[in-house]
């Protein structure tokens, strides 16, 4: 439990680094490129973003190989065979992916996308960049999942933190030196983008558990097919939920109207680097407690771990949603026309929310072994948000897949953790108290009186800093009702002195 919280606590610093990172420089790039570059920047980082849930499970079912094996203390014979034929599949799963793209940017240069005084040669070669980048991210997502599969966070961390900020100074470097120039900005990524993904291999592969030269074990695919099939395809229709807005507002709004929009919906997704801590580092030891049959401890770690993680996220989005129209404002500056741009943040706050508060009795089922509940959970959701959206579209614009989302999200919610809390054997309402309920009352306080007293006329970085502030004390005001997430941290700071 101690490495998990210590892993998670490494992962919250690099989550936060990243997210400010991303949004900082997409928002100098907003600044610096023209609108049509800025869609299309805008465009590669929704491809970014939807990637991880396209490499077929090859990912998430290496790390849970590696957890498990290191949880037994075996020897590990036959991992690295095992894990090298995953990511033979998922590199070529990365070059096929990017293959298609290439071969279909003339037709969505033509016909999907409105490039507004962008040439559509021009935009399809673009693409065709972007083309190049799928299977080196790919690859570098799968050395990330085995290094997370090791508890290793503390190091993907940084390598993660590394590679973001060089590849977002990359990106401003080209733009300035090359007026705006797309094909710069694009090929400096390419740059920066290689190079993590052979330092993130050569890592990974360097502290790999078993010995001997690994070679590919294809029955690995036989026996671990159903497993990684199931969380590939929840994992594609969540990621599609998460990020389906973008790509139909992608086909309806112009370019230079698609990248606000876009930026905003990368603005809720960004609590996502709250939650992804939690998950990457107590998936393995879920596991771990699963493989050697500790229910009890597998249910009290399952307790404190939801209520941690409900005493960081609450009180960020509760925070995000009552100052949307300042962030909208100071994030997208002048471009931030459209007056329904606080609203669809502060519903895909909320909805992100309530998607990423399943995550850890997501990790319970696969710990377990169970990816075909989410798979099931994703696909009924998908439909209805499907329907949702196209019915709503018409009347209600940029609004209706905000609003599908979060309503799709919210019964998902209901449902999917009751079976989590089946499987345990924990009442849904204890759960929902101490997971939910009191952090979020804790945090109201806080909330509210920064709301109310924020001054008039405040400026960006004192306006930043109020934000921060008032999302810190909600935080500081979640953990005071909270007593199991307080003595866990208390274990770990103990633990942590020990060490020292």
């Amino acid at each position: 439990m101690l490495k998990a919280l210590g892993n998670t606590g490494a992962n919250l610093v690099g989550g936060l680094v990243v997210m400010a990172a991303v949004l900082g420089f997409n928002a100098l790039y907003l600044r610096m490129a023209p609108a049509e570059v800025f869609g299309v920047i805008s465009l590669l980082l929704t491809v970014t973003l939807i990637l991880p849930a396209l490499d077929f499970g090859a990912g998430r079912t290496a790390g849970r190989l590696i957890a498990g094996a290191l949880a037994m203390g075996a020897e590990a014979p036959g991992l690295r065979r095992s894990i090298l034929t995953l990511q033979l599949c998922s590199a070529a799963v990365g070059l096929g992916l990017g293959a298609a793209l290439a071969g279909a940017a003339p037709a969505i240069a033509a016909h999907w996308l409105d490039a507004g005084s962008l040439p559509a040669g021009g935009l399809a070669s673009a693409l065709g960049l972007i083309a190049v980048l799928i299977p080196l991210m790919m690859v570098r997502n799968f050395a990330y999942a085995c290094l997370n599969g090791m508890q290793r966070q503390v190091l993907s961390n940084a390598l993660l933190m590394s590679f973001v900020l060089a590849g977002g100074v990359a990106g401003v470097l080209a733009l300035h030196l090359d007026a705006g120039s797309l094909p710069s900005f694009l090929a400096a990524q390419i740059a920066v983008h290689s190079a993590e993904a052979v330092v993130a291999v050569a890592t990974a592969w360097r502290l790999m558990p078993g010995a001997g030269a690994p070679r590919p074990d294809w029955s690995v695919l036989r026996r671990t097919w159903r497993f990684a099939g199931g969380d590939a395809g929840a994992t594609m229709i969540g990621a599609a939920l998460a990020h389906g807005d973008r790509i139909l507002l992608s086909a309806l709004l112009p370019l230079p109207d698609y990248g606000p929009y876009a930026l905003v919906s990368t603005v809720a997704a960004g609590l996502g680097r709250l939650t992804g801590p939690f998950a990457a580092a107590f998936l393995p030891h879920f596991v771990g407690l699963t493989a050697a049959g500790r229910r009890e401890a597998l249910r009290a770690d399952y307790l404190v771990a939801t209520q941690l993680l409900g005493c960081a996220i609450i009180p960020v989005a509760a925070s995000m949603i009552a100052f949307s129209p300042e962030i909208v404002a100071t994030v997208l500056g002048e471009a931030a026309g459209s007056t329904a741009l606080p609203w669809v943040l502060s519903m895909l706050v909320a909805a992100t929310v309530l998607n990423n508060l399943m995550h850890l009795p997501h990790g319970v089922q696969l710990a377990a072994g169970d990816s075909v509940t989410a798979l099931r959970f994703t696909a009924a959701g998908g439909l209805a948000y499907l329907a949702m959206m196209l019915l709503v579209i018409e009347r209600m614009g940029i609004l209706a897949p905000a609003l599908s989302l979060l309503v799709v999200q919210g019964v998902s919610f209901v449902f999917f953790t009751r079976v989590t809390h089946r499987l345990l054997g924990i009442p849904a309402g204890r759960w929902m108290l101490r997971a939910m309920l009191r952090p979020a009352l804790g945090a109201a306080p806080a909330i509210v009186a920064g709301a109310v007293l924020l001054p008039p006329g405040i400026g960006l970085g004192a306006g930043a800093a109020w934000v921060a502030g008032t999302a810190i004390a909600g935080c500081a005001g979640a953990l005071a009702v909270s007593p199991g997430a307080r003595r866990a941290i208390a274990r770990f700071r103990g633990r942590a002195g020990e060490s020292a």
